[in-house]
């Protein structure tokens, strides 16, 4: 609907330690501010998400290929923070360089990269470079068509959505390191 989603904005300057305050007239309207602190807002993000109390991840090496900066940046706050070993790339050509040396255990792939490329072509690409060492991919994307979906299920790709919800990746990576540790306790 129409709404400012309060309870959300309420929450997420509560994480960030900014006020937000309200004043309203009958038959007026209401205003509704949030202030802001001199500190800069990655300072809040880190500690909020550090406050989650997640427990450390096995290392995984995590391989982040998007053609938006503040998206890597966020991504390797986020993925460092849980204890992964992340390397970030912005583009194809750049993502087959870095496969060359270094082994990812995991891709997190944007589906629209510059140059009209598609993440599900580039990771079909990388796929048969990198063998069987892969523990999985993701897709991420903000396309919510049937025909990707689709395209995600027949391939064995796990896709999460934009906006991109931390609790999910979260899931899939905690996934991924439980495959980690067992393919770990076969080699023993």
């Amino acid at each position: 609907g129409n709404g400012l989603g309060l309870t959300i904005c309420a929450r997420i300057c509560r994480l960030l330690n900014h006020p937000l305050t309200v004043q309203s007239k009958t038959g007026r309207g209401s205003v509704f501010r949030v202030g802001t602190t001199q500190v800069g807002l990655q300072e809040p993000i880190v500690n909020a998400l550090r406050m989650q109390n997640f427990d450390v991840l096995a290392p995984l090496k995590v391989l982040c290929i998007d053609d938006d900066r503040e998206v890597l940046h966020s991504l390797v706050v986020l993925l460092q923070g849980w204890g992964l070993h992340v390397l970030t790339v912005e583009d194809s050509a750049s993502a087959r360089a870095a496969i060359a040396t270094y082994t990812p255990d995991v891709l997190l792939v944007d589906q629209q990269l510059s140059n009209n490329e598609l993440g599900t072509e580039l990771i079909k690409e990388l796929l048969i470079q990198l063998d069987s060492k892969l523990l999985g991919c993701v897709l991420i994307t903000a396309d919510r068509s049937d025909q990707l979906r689709n395209i995600c299920l027949h391939s064995g790709l796990h896709f999460l959505y934009k906006p991109l919800k931390a609790i999910r990746l979260r899931s899939l990576m905690t996934h991924f390191s439980e495959l980690a540790a067992e393919r770990e306790q076969a080699y023993l």
